[in-house]
């Protein structure tokens, strides 16, 4: 089955982790970086501080990426190539290269070598930079999936785990652990970290940041309360049996949310469960790279450019709704297959937080259109909780 995936799915094979990864991996550690200099190498180094023999079985594979050199921008190139060197250095065993990171930075990464099962994947350099038009952080997240099957043996079975991490985030000393013990008493599926972004920066930063994850955290809340087939977002730090992988097309390319999207077609076929025995710290930092998330959110803030502090109306959580806009979405899905002349019942489907609600949610046919309900204050849920 493994092969058939690669096959007809597979990301291309010019896309190869060297060096070269020892035999007795059971798990690894997926992280794309693009221009990610001043934060990789941290969160290495917090991988690096997990138990030696969870880092003996586990190989990280970095999948350093951009587009064509004429469409990124200058900085960003050189800061992979400068990423690429000290990556090969530590893979290979090799102390770091000097001068080619932050003070910070390099102090991590000198104490790096030796200690991780390093592996890199070179999108970035000429001949093997992204496609312009589906090159993006989906694509760079598949291409280090697909060939972490390659890394992992099929001997290990049930044992072979993925794990998705983004290079910005630090993680505890127990993350490899508790993982890993997660899905030996689950079984089989995926399941999604806990998260607690980091409160750095200046005050409005981190102002910017406790205001989005409220919003997530109501979002989850609402969707937990609207029905156990609703698949909350978040910024996602997760986990998945390799065989989930294969039964899947992978990563979509789309350039934000890849990970919403991707879980959102596992939760069809499996089970994915809170991950609650670890935390995973993201940076809360703006960003313009990603049409939506939270360096958008956290830019959006800063910039003033909307009132941020509100939240979806608690109605549409409600479960008659949720049930109502299942039943239209299902008979949709019907028409629309018996036009092509076959009938498939449809899944239930989930809506990324940000992209807004379908539109007449709720409405029965023949109603007649109602006034948008008032914005739920954060204020409102500041002083309930």
């Amino acid at each position: 089955m493994r092969n058939a995936y690669l096959s007809r799915y597979g990301a291309d094979r010019k896309w190869t982790p060297t060096p070269h990864v020892r035999e007795g991996i059971c798990q690894v550690v997926v992280i794309p970086a693009l221009a990610e200099s001043g934060s990789l190498f941290h969160t290495l180094a917090s991988l690096a501080a997990n138990p030696p023999e969870e880092r003996s079985r586990t190989a990280i594979l970095v999948v350093v990426n951009n587009r064509g050199k004429e469409t990124v921008k200058p900085e960003e190139w050189e800061d992979n190539q400068r990423t690429l060197q000290v990556l090969r250095a530590l893979s290979a065993g090799q102390a770091p290269p000097r001068g080619l990171l932050d003070g910070p930075s390099e102090a991590a990464a000198t104490g790096l070598p030796g200690l991780l099962n390093l592996a890199v994947v070179d999108a970035a350099s000429p001949g093997l930079e992204l496609p312009e038009k589906t090159g993006g952080v989906g694509l760079a997240r598949k291409i280090g999936l697909d060939r972490a099957l390659d890394i992992l043996s099929p001997r290990q079975g049930e044992k072979a785990l993925l794990f998705c991490l983004d290079a910005d985030t630090l993680v505890e000393r127990n993350y490899l652990s508790s993982v890993r013990g997660f899905f030996t008493k689950r079984g089989p599926g995926a399941g999604v970290v806990r998260f607690r972004h980091r409160r750095t920066g200046d005050e409005e930063e981190r102002r910017a940041i406790v205001c989005y994850e409220i919003f997530l955290r109501y979002y989850v809340l609402g969707l937990k309360h609207a029905g156990p087939l609703c698949l909350p977002h978040r910024r996602f730090h997760h986990g998945l049996h390799a065989r989930g992988l294969r039964g899947r097309p992978g990563h979509e390319p789309p350039q934000g949310g890849e990970d919403f999207y991707f879980l959102n077609k596992l939760a069809k076929v499996t089970a994915v469960g809170d991950i609650r025995a670890t935390t995973v710290y993201p940076a809360a930092r703006p960003s313009g790279r990603v049409p939506f998330g939270t360096g958008r959110r956290v830019a959006r803030f800063i910039e003033d450019g909307q009132n941020e502090y509100v939240l979806y109306d608690p109605r549409i959580f409600s479960s008659s709704i949720v049930a109502s806009h299942r039943r239209r979405k299902f008979r949709r899905k019907r028409q629309g297959s018996s036009r092509q002349g076959r009938g498939h019942p449809s899944r239930p489907g989930t809506v990324p937080p940000g992209e807004g609600i379908p539109q007449g949610l709720g409405k029965n046919r023949g109603e007649r259109e109602k006034p948008a309900a008032a914005p739920f204050p954060v204020s409102r849920l500041v002083r309930r909780v």
